[in-house]
Parts: C-alpha cells; structure tokens; sequence
C-alpha cells in the first residue's frame, strides 16, 4: 500500500505504472502533492546502521558522514546533522519508513524512528505489522511490541490500521489477468477473480496467485479445470510450493538455486564471484549454470527480493515463509550436512575475498556440525581470510565441546580484538601466539598461508590463559556489569561505572548498541528488572542519587524513580520479581552517617522505608523469596555483618555476624533443589562463606581459592546441569565451583590482567549460559564455562616470568636458554622448539641475567640470580662448572661476556653497581664499580678511540658511561641522558662501519651514539609507545646489520641502518627482553617465551620460504 502512496508522489513513475496497466488511473483529486516524501526507505534487511546511511544519503547528508561503525555514534550524527528545517526548504520534513518488522532487530530500528520523529520539523511515517510474531495469513498475535516501541512518550502518533480490501483485491487480479489474456477472456477472468478473492487471503496471495496463474497459459487455454481450483485452494505456502515444483520441472537446477537461498545467511546470496552458482552446486546432484540463475531470476521474480550487503547486490527470498517451506523439506541432519557441502564449497572461493564468504563462512561451518567446523579449522589460509569478529562469535555460540575447538579457531576467538584492522600479514602470526597462549600448541609446522604471511611463530611456550573473548574495550575502569535480555530473543550486556553512560553490546554478535544516557554523573550500581518470560528493564543508579528503569532495547525514554531522599550516595543497588508480586528494587543509602534501606515498587513508583538510623554502609544488597512466599532483603555491611530484613515488616529480623574474617565485599543468592534460598558472600580473607537468611547459620565450610579478596559473585546453570557459583577477585582471576559439592569447576578463568569487580550472566543463542566479566583493566570479557571444563593442554617452560635469554651452541645446535623467577634455566632447541635437558637448577630464588663465554669444551652458560650468586653450566650435561660465584649484593639484571684471550671474563651490573669475574678462579677481577645510588639497567662491549675494548653502562637515570677495562675508571666524557630514562643499551656498526651505540628509554625513542666523541651519531628515533625495553642487532637478508627493538606497546620493530622502521611485529604479548637465535628472533617476559621469523630475515637455514 505504501508503495502505491509513494508512486503517486511521482508523476512520471505513476505515468508508466499505469501506461503498463499496473495501477489503475487515479483521479487528479486522489492525487498527493508532487514529492510529498523527503525520502522513502524500505527498511527490509536493513541494519540501523544501514538506515542511517540510506537516509544521509538521500538527504544530501552522506558527505559530511563520519567514518564510524558504532549504529550508536552514527544514530547521534544523523540526529546532529539533520538540523532546522531551513536547511531542506520546508517548514515540515517527511520521511516514509516502510516494512519495520522486516528490518534487521526491529525494535533497534524502532529506536531510531522514535529519535527521528522527536524532532520538532520532521514527521515520520512508518509502515509495520503490529507484532514481530505476526505471519502472512496466520493468527494475529496478542502482543503489539512494535506498536508499543513506536508510541514513546511525549510524540503524537497516529495509527491507521490497514484491513483486507476484497475489492481492491478482486479489481487488482482482473486488471492484471485482462492486460496479460486480453479481450474475449472475460469469464475466465471473472472466474479466476472470484477464486482468488473467495480466498479472504492478504495481498501477498494475490500478487502470486496471478504469477502463477500466468505461468501456466496451457491451463487458461479453456475454462478453469481441478488443477487451477487446487492453485488456488491454498495460501502463499502452497503457491510457492507449486511455483517451485514448476520452476524444478522446467529445469532441475532451479530447485538447487532456491535451496541455496534457503540455506544462505545474512541478507542474501550475491552473484558476484559466483558466490550463488557455487552454493547452490554444493547442494547437488544438479550442478547450475548462469543460463539457469538468469532464468529462475526472470521466472521466479515475485518469490525473490534483491538486496544489497557489504557493498554488494545479493537476493533472497521474498519472505520467510518461503524460506521455512524449502528448510522442512529437510531433516535436521539433511540440513546440517548441506551447510558442511556449503562449507567445503566455499573455502574454494575464499581466495575472491567476497565478503559473503568473508563473513558467513564460518557461520555455515557452525551449522556443518563438528566435521564443517574442523574442516574450516584444518585450513588455517582460509581462516586468516575471514572477517575475525565473525568467525569469534560463531565459534563463541558452536553447539560444540569446547575441548574439541580447532586450535586455530581457538586462535581467532581469542585474539579477534587484536586481529581486527590488523594488516593481512600479521594475522597468521597473532593467531599462532593465540593458538599457544589458549590451545596449547607449541611448535608449527609451515602453513599454506605461510607465502602471505610477514612474520610467521616457529614456537611458542606462552602462559596458559582460558580461551574467551574480549567483548570490549570501556572508557574506564568497570564497576558494575548485568546481562538482559529483550523481547526480540536478544541477550544484551550492559556495564557501567566509568562515567555517566551505560554502555550496550549484543553478546551474540559483540555490536554495540546505543548508549544510555541520562544520569548526571557515574553510574556505578547496574540490576534487571523482569517485566516478562523474554524481556526486563535495566536499573541504574548513580553518583547523581537518582534511580532510573531503561527499556535497554531503547523503544522507551528512561523513568526515573521519584523521590530519592537525601543528598548521601547511593551504595548498593538489588531488584526481584516474586512469584505473583510486583517486582521490587531495592536501594540503600548513606548521609551524614546514617545509612537507609529502601524498598521502591516498580509499578506504581512507591517507595518503603524498611531500615534507617543504620550505622554502617551497606555495600551490597539482594533481594529473594522463600518457599512461603516472603520477600528477604540482604545488605553487606562495611561493619563485618550481613543483615536481614524482611518486606512488609519494620526492622532487621537477622543480622549475620562475620567476625574477624573482615568485611563482605560481594552477595548473591543461591537455590539449590527447591529449599529456601542460601546467601553466598564473598570477603575480604578471600573465603566465600554460606549462610541460612532465615537461621542466621552458616552452611558448610568455606570456600578458598582466591588470593585475595573476592570482589564478585553471581551464579549460572553449569553445562552439566549442575548449579554453579562464579567468584571473582583482586588476584585477577575467576573461579568456577559447583555449590552442591564444593568442588571446583575445572581451572581458574585467567585472563584479566588487573582486578574483576563484576560479573554477569548471559544466554547464548544455543541456550548455553556465558559469563561476562568486567574489572579495572576496563574490558569485558565472554567466557563459555564449559571451556574450565576442558583438558589443560598448555605447556610451559616456566611457572613465572622469564627475566633473560641466552644463545648457547651445545650438541651440534643452537640452544636458547631462558632464565625463570622460578628459579630455573631451560634449554629449548632453536630449530624445532622442543626441549632440551633437563632444567638447571641451583639458583634459591629467581634467576635474573644469562650470558654464554667460550670453554675449553665448548660454550658454557652463566647466570645470575637474586641469591646474590653467578653460575657456570655444562649445557649439555646440565651440571655446574665450578663452584658458585659471589656476586653483587642484591638482583644482579644484566650479565655480558667481556673480551679476554681467554674468554672467561663476565661482568655484571645491578642496584649495587657492576662487577668483573673471572670464572676460571671465581674471583672478581676488580672492585666492584660503585653506583650505589644509580642502578644500572645495561651493559654492552665498544671500542675507544685507540680501538680498545670499553664497557658502556647504562644508569637508570638515563645517563651512559663509558669504562676502561683495564683501569676500571671512567674512559672519556658520559654520553648524555635521555629524557625518559635508559632502559636498554646494544653496541652496533655504524651506515659507515664505524663502532656506535644505540640507546633506549622509557619514552619509547632509540637514540644512536658515537663512543669516541661522546655526540648523537644520528637525531633520535621515536620508535615505540611506551618504553623500548630491548634491543639485539640481526642479520638482514643482504647481509647488511639491521636493529630489532622490542617495546612496552607489545611490538618488535625492525631499524634499516639508516634508522628507517623496515617492519612492525605486533605481539600483543607482555613481553621485555629479546635476542637473536640465528633462527628468528626470540622474544620473552611475563606471557612466556616464543621463536618469531619476520619475512624479511627468511632464509633457507631457517627452512623459511
């Protein structure tokens, strides 16, 4: 209908529909005036974002359209941008907003139409079923959701409700069955009419009905037979099931193309690079041509819909119930294994880079089953082509053990925020480090895409973290987090707790949605509140001492409870929805040291005191219901006390005493079979304690495992069925335990790397239970807890951080030696990554510099440790040369082999300054040199002016000095101090071949030096964010010296003589010490240690291509 109104809008349009016999004339009188619409948009398939677009564009707006994702950021532009209504020469703007329940999250859309229709100079006119529910020729659903999302508060609205016309029907089939028969057909045409009409069926069987009437002229030849009654005894189902029964029997590969269309994702199948043509070939046996496409699209038009996507033109069908009729023709399995053949198809096509199979490959590998999920998984060439943020959330959502996830799966859902915008060539690398860091894999062999790729991971030994997904990154530290869910079938996770906004993501598909905005300062309390089976209102309070209710899928403004007493703040924040109750929030309060409780009801906006004259804070509240139907409100006090207040009753019936465990930090409820409810509370001694509400009696004992004080809780159904309790804490992790037993639910969840301080849950779409995490490192974090579950495959070479490296050749190979706070050094074959020996222990606490000398029997390995010790090893045999050496009092952080005759002179520098041993006598050569005052960071060998050895020591302050060996005095004047503070120091040759020195700091620049004159050899070099933290000169590929520096931003650089930046490695990894292994440079600190080849240094001892 609307698209009859927007015709009439268009002189020229109306001229040629009704020259075409589409339309009937339409008396001048009926007509509206000429370009009545600003614009109109047909909103089927369409994103917000998408609509935004559409209409920037069509009001001459999409210049100025800023290069934003977020619908969110874009939503707030367009409303910016639209300005008064001079700027369109109209004192009224109108927009026409056709097929809303068709769109993409149509309650999201609805959102947007709202904002559009507050502004003063624009109306809206928008055309939608009243229900998300309704269907074509089914019931009409009792709920009006859609309706109800567009009648926002303050905006006059009217509504037109469109009823069947049987008339308007009648006169539609006649005009286009006379304009196709012609005249001397008038009873067959009256006939067919009155068929079609008797039907009572919506437009849409109309429209078909004649399709498919005309489709058959050997039938029309003569009156109306049993076959036509039988095409019109249906609905639209039945029409588009004999339309595809014609269309296969006209050419077998048709059916193969509508499948195709059923099984495809998205918005639809492009045409492009034969994305179509090959989805369809997969389905078999028939394999069509684009003869066949281009013939279905004429014949089948009214069953098809163009649409276009990423760029691109796609096609799908009409409507979803066509879709549902090609699906049921399906079993379940049938259907699974047409998405694996889907699959196989399109990793053919991945090469094209069509964002069909960018985006949806993975997805169709989900609905392959486990055999299309690995066989995604065995072509890792094919995965470093796809849309990461795609392929995370489809592997996050897998109906899938998660032990049984692709490790290079495993590698994209955990680094898909550092995968996204990186460049093609660095993603193979950050997905191996992934793999090792979350799946265990330690050594790789060559890939196909090793050929695309500019770095490749040889090896990696990296500490094990439980594979998750960073949802997002916040403006700040996260204090509050809650999942809700909306009447869409969407779950959503809301944070806050930073600022004033809160801010929305879509947990099954990671976008971001709009912000909440209205608080006039931090929001740090975040709870649902039920108003249904699938939907709840968000609750916030914040710094502002206001309570506000948010419809979250923003289809209402926010209400804001009346009242709020008081101008204290606002501690802690629960609601309930009893069984046959209205739900409740409750609030609690403190001023001038009193604190209150408050319980506020929801519907009728009235508020009960229920505790006052307090004389602690109360820091967290729940809410919840016995078996007898009473309403139980407990506070965590800051007094070491849990009290009990009952709804309807005036003061405290329970107080909970904690003792001298300190002070409950987080509460929850918990129900277990049916009994009354337990209160789990979380402290400051790092137990989680039990209690009865109703008894005041602990339960069991107390659960331990935290180090350190437990911040938050919340409880979740586990994959087994079983109930579990989540935890978590300052010491960074969370903690799965299943409460009926006690007993922990598989390994700590490790990841965040400052403390949590909230949890939530969420439903994934497969119906499994994720928990969202949030905390001071301002993420927050997805996990499947099923994957705590999984078998530990991780290994590692050490327990703690590597503090060093070291090259050493033993054996016939090259061996790199790493130092551990756990008090060991490891040997691991540079060539292949596995170990080598067993771990030299002998240091009593960590082992904190490396160095290698020159033996009589080959290379030994020296150490230094915080003992105060320096050791000799035998790398191959693993034993002590010699006795312990005493070192420098206190950590001894850098060791380097001086030059001697005999090669067995190390030095070492630390807090306590620097010192020269000879290994053979364990004695010190000299003195120790003093800097007492200034610690030393570095050590590297030069050459003075009469080309004899110096030793350069960098001091903390940044400050560079210059030694004689021989007289252990200062050699000349003090290179200058760089302004952030040295931080690493390597000699290295000069673009001329003379001797220099490269410096780094704690800003992040490197800073060349002549040793002679004491000058900068060249301007300095702002190479990293943050500090660069180590440095080791490399062998470039023409054999010309190159400089790999290593920087707190988590990225190797690699520096051409000419200090020019030749390649960028990002790791993404804390990492602070690196070295060349003559097989790739080896990088290591607190996230373990791997082997990584830049392109650029591949050589055939490498056995790199």
């Amino acid at each position: 209908m609307l698209g009859q109104v927007v015709a009439r809008t268009h002189p020229a349009l109306l001229a040629a529909l009704e020259a075409a016999g589409l339309i009937e004339p339409v008396p001048a009188d009926e007509l509206p005036p000429p370009e009545a619409f600003a614009t109109s948009v047909l909103l089927t398939g369409l994103t917000v974002e998408d609509a935004v677009r559409r209409l920037a564009e069509d009001l001459r707006l999409s210049q100025a359209l800023p290069d934003l994702t977020a619908s969110t950021s874009l939503v707030d532009w367009l409303i910016s941008a639209m300005g008064a209504p001079s700027r369109y020469m109209r004192s009224r703007l109108t927009l026409l907003l056709d097929a809303l329940d068709e769109a993409q999250q149509p309650l999201a859309m609805a959102g947007l139409i709202v904002r559009l229709a507050a502004l003063p100079w624009v109306r809206v006119v928008v055309g939608t079923r009243s229900s998300l529910h309704a269907v074509p020729d089914g019931p009409v659903p009792a709920d009006t959701e859609l309706l109800n999302a567009l009648r926002a508060d303050g905006l006059d609205s009217d509504v037109l409700l469109v009823e069947r016309d049987d008339a308007a029907v009648g006169r539609y089939v006649s005009r286009r069955l006379t304009a196709a028969l012609g005249s001397g057909q008038e009873p067959l045409i009256a006939a067919l009419t009155f068929g079609v009409q008797v039907r009572e069926q919506e437009f849409l069987f109309a429209r078909l009905a004649v399709h498919e009437l005309l489709a058959r002229p050997g039938a029309l030849r003569g009156a109306p037979d049993g076959g036509l009654a039988r095409l019109l005894a249906g609905n639209h189902r039945t029409l588009f099931a004999a339309a595809v029964d014609r269309l296969t029997a006209a050419n077998p590969g048709h059916r193969a193309l509508l499948a195709a269309l059923a099984l495809g994702l998205g918005r639809g199948l492009p045409l492009r690079d034969q994305v179509w043509l090959t989805v369809a070939s997969a389905l078999g046996p028939w394999a069509p041509t684009a003869e066949d496409l281009s013939a279905l699209l004429d014949e089948a038009a009214p069953y098809l819909m163009l649409d276009s996507e990423a760029g691109q033109t796609v096609y799908r069908l009409a409507h979803r119930t066509f879709q549902e009729y090609l699906l049921t023709e399906l079993a379940p399995a049938q259907v699974e294994t047409a998405h694996a053949r889907i699959v196989d198809a399109l990793i053919e096509l991945a090469g094209s880079g069509n964002p069909y199979v960018t985006r949806r490959l993975s997805a169709h590998a989900i609905r392959g089953g486990a055999t299309a999920i690995q066989r995604l998984g065995d072509r890792p060439d094919v995965i470093d082509r796809l849309d990461p943020h795609a392929v995370a959330f489809d592997i996050l959502r897998a109906d899938m053990d998660p032990a049984e996830r692709p490790a290079t799966l495993i590698g994209v859902l955990t680094a898909r925020r550092q995968l996204i915008g990186c460049a093609a060539g660095d993603r193979a690398g950050i997905r191996r480090l992934a793999m090792a860091r979350h799946a265990g894999i330690t050594v790789f062999a060559a890939e196909a895409g090793d050929t695309a790729a500019d770095w490749a991971v040889n090896w990696a030994y990296l500490a094990p973290v439980t594979p998750h997904v960073i949802l997002a990154d916040s403006p700040g530290r996260i204090a509050a987090l809650v999942g809700v869910r909306i009447d869409d079938g969407r779950a959503l996770v809301a944070a806050a707790g930073w600022g004033s906004a809160i801010l929305l993501w879509d947990s099954a598909s990671g976008e971001p949605l709009d912000p909440l905005t209205g608080h006039r300062g931090v929001v740090a309390q975040l709870a649902t509140l039920p108003t249904g089976a699938d939907d709840a209102l968000l609750v916030s309070a914040g710094a502002d001492r206001t309570i506000r209710l948010w419809d979250p899928a923003g289809r209402r403004p926010a209400r804001e409870l009346p009242g709020v007493p008081g101008r204290g703040l606002l501690s802690a924040l629960a609601t309930a929805a009893p069984p046959g109750k209205e739900p409740i929030v409750a609030s609690a309060d403190v001023e001038n040291d009193e604190a209150k409780v408050w319980l506020w009801h929801a519907g009728t906006e009235t508020r009960t005191l229920i505790a006052t004259e307090l004389d602690t804070l109360i820091t967290a509240l729940t809410v919840t219901a016995t078996r007898d139907g009473r309403t139980l409100v407990a506070g965590a006090a800051d007094n070491a006390t849990i009290q009990v207040w009952e709804r309807g009753k005036d003061g405290e019936i329970l107080r909970l005493e904690i003792g001298e465990t300190g002070r409950v930090l987080a509460l929850t409820p918990v129900h277990l079979n049916g009994a009354d409810p337990l209160l789990a509370a979380g402290g400051e001694d790092a137990s989680i304690r039990l209690w009865d509400p109703i008894t005041g009696q602990r339960v069991g004992r107390p659960f331990m495992g935290h180090d350190g004080p437990v911040t938050a809780l919340t409880v979740l159904p586990g994959p087994d069925g079983r109930t579990l309790l989540a935890s978590a804490g300052e010491d960074n992790t969370i903690r799965l335990r299943d409460i009926a037993t006690g007993r922990p639910h598989g390994a700590p969840l490790t990841g965040h790397t400052q403390p949590i301080t909230a949890l939530a849950v969420v439903t994934a779409p497969n119906g499994t239970s994720l928990l969202v995490s949030g905390g001071h490192d301002a993420t927050v974090r997805l996990w499947d807890v099923a994957a705590a579950k999984a078998t530990p495959r991780t290994r590692v070479r050490h327990t703690g951080r590597i503090a060093d490296l070291a090259v050493v050749h033993a054996a016939g190979c090259a061996l790199l030696a790493t130092a551990g706070d756990d008090g060991t050094i490891r040997l691991t074959r540079c060539d292949t990554g596995e170990p080598y020996g067993e771990p030299l222990t002998g240091h009593t606490g960590p082992v904190t510099a490396l160095t290698t000398v020159a033996g009589t029997r080959g290379d030994l390995l020296v150490s230094a440790g915080d003992d105060g010790t320096i050791r000799a090893w035998d790398p191959v045999t693993g034993q002590p040369e010699g006795q312990p050496i005493l070192g420098l009092p206190g950590s001894v952080r850098r060791l380097i082999t001086v030059p001697d005759p005999a090669g067995f002179l190390v030095a070492g520098a630390g807090d306590a300054g620097v010192g020269l041993w000879d290994l053979r006598s364990g004695r010190p050569v000299a003195a120790p040199w003093p800097y007492r005052t200034v610690p030393v960071d570095d050590l590297a060998i030069t050459v003075g002016l009469d080309e004899q050895p110096l030793l350069a020591l960098a001091l903390r302050r940044g400050v560079v000095e210059l030694w004689d060996l021989r007289a252990a005095c200062p050699a000349g004047t003090p290179l200058a101090g760089q302004p952030g503070g040295g931080t690493a120091l390597i000699a290295l040759t000069g673009p001329d071949g003379d001797s220099q020195l490269m410096t780094a700091d704690m800003g992040g620049a490197l800073q060349r030096w002549d040793p002679v004159t004491g000058d900068p050899a060249a301007p300095p070099i702002a190479a990293h964010l943050g500090g660069a933290l180590s440095l080791a000169v490399v062998p470039g590929a023409d054999s010309a010296p190159m400089l790999a520096t290593l920087g707190q931003d988590a990225t190797i650089r690699l520096w051409s003589a000419d200090d020019t930046c030749q390649q960028t490695i990002p790791l993404g990894l804390r990492m602070h010490v690196l070295c060349w292994t003559g097989h790739g440079l080896a990088v290591a600190g607190d996230d373990g240690v791997a082997l990584v080849t830049p392109r650029i240094l591949w050589n055939e001892e490498m056995g790199r291509r």
